[in-house]
């Protein structure tokens, strides 16, 4: 019986593939269970429609997430202000959510979640580099300098 997967099932195969397995095993336990369904020509189709509309959706996505990222290279060097003690340590620490409020702050809209810090929290004042990655195939280095607050 030839069925088309709606997920990625370990040894049968990756979402959308068709495949040929045996009837019991189809009725009993992929199509119940909602993880095939029968390769009709509908089901095919429509199917076919589904992925061109998910592959519209991330293009439209990433789209957007260049426009942002071309954004943040309009600002250049994020130059942050901080108080820190007499040899450069900060007080307190500085964190993705911190620098996403910041960058928000100057006009791009950043969540902390796309904002990578490889070596964690900065905790001393210098340049570094930070990575912001708002989609999983696209990312862009962001330089950071931290600076002393004049009081």
């Amino acid at each position: 019986m030839k069925i088309i997967l709606l997920k990625t099932l370990k040894n049968l195969g990756d979402i959308g593939k068709v495949i040929e397995v045996k009837p019991g095993y189809a009725r009993n336990y992929l199509i119940p269970t909602g993880k095939a369904i029968l390769a009709t020509l509908k089901n095919i189709k429509f199917l076919e429609q589904k992925k061109y509309q998910e592959t519209q959706k991330i293009q439209s996505k990433i789209i957007e997430v260049h426009k942002r990222i071309n954004q943040i290279k309009s600002l250049g060097t994020v130059r942050m202000f901080v108080q820190a003690r007499e040899k450069g340590r900060i007080f307190g620490s500085i964190g993705s959510r911190e620098l996403a409020n910041y960058i928000t702050n100057l006009g791009v809209p950043v969540h902390r979640k796309e904002i990578i810090l490889e070596c964690g929290s900065i905790r001393q004042l210098g340049n570094y580099k930070v990575c912001f990655k708002p989609h999983k195939t696209v990312s862009h280095i962001i330089t950071v300098n931290i600076s002393l607050k004049n009081k």
